[in-house]
């Protein structure tokens, strides 16, 4: 009986490992989707505690999206100065401003943060503005409206743009993968390599970011 036993329980181990296997074949996307997230959060948390967070952040505001248009005003003039900076409060006007064409109604409550080299900008997304193609079964779990940051890098992609292109897409606090953002800002208005394009001066030929604000400077002939 003992052999027996023995015999029958080798066989259930047999029969439970063929299950998980034939699971991780038939949701082997499913599997290296939450892999590759796991992975590029633990590397975002360990450049965080290198030192990589938010040094200063900008809110929406009339008056410092006016104070911003005068800047840029500046350097479209022939005669007027090399660079102009952007406090956070007028940079995130002007991005909010901007983005607004683009992302519309989808995004409100919108703050942006600046760290050396990068911009992330927070807010409250509405998540039909996305598509439930984009989303599958995870917008049935999230609700209408949830929190929103994404990050990245600004650059000028050619005369009178500036390419924000997005690393980080965080719904919540659940990271999508790197392989799926293009898609996500695509939906949002954005281009098909993960980039949301914003109107600058043409005159701006570099863009610097700082932890205290964004340097714009001209083009030199």
């Amino acid at each position: 009986m003992g052999c027996m036993r023995n015999f029958l329980a080798m066989i259930g181990c047999a029969t439970v490992l063929v299950a998980v296997a034939i699971g991780a074949w038939v949701f082997r996307d499913e599997l290296r989707g939450a892999y590759e997230s796991f992975q590029e959060q633990r590397a975002a948390r360990a450049a965080g505690a290198e030192g990589d967070v938010v040094a200063s952040t900008g809110v929406v505001s009339d008056d410092a999206l006016a104070r911003a248009e005068v800047k840029e005003a500046a350097l479209r003039d022939p005669r007027g100065p090399a660079y102009v900076e952007l406090t956070p409060d007028e940079f995130a006007s002007l991005v909010g401003s901007r983005l607004a064409s683009e992302v519309g109604s989808a995004l409100d409550s919108v703050t942006v943060g600046l760290t050396r080299d990068r911009v992330a900008i927070s807010g409250l997304l509405r998540l039909d503005a996305l598509g439930r193609d984009l989303l599958g079964p995870i917008a049935d779990l999230l609700g209408s409206r949830q929190p929103l940051r994404a990050g990245g890098s600004v650059a000028v992609r050619q005369p009178g743009v500036m390419a924000w292109s997005v690393d980080e897409f965080v719904i919540r606090d659940f990271g999508f993968p790197s392989s799926a953002i293009p898609r996500l800002v695509d939906g949002l208005g954005g281009d098909t390599t993960g980039a949301f394009l914003i109107g600058i001066p043409d005159a701006v030929g570099d863009i610097r970011v700082r932890a205290d604000g964004i340097v714009f400077y001209r083009e030199v002939p």
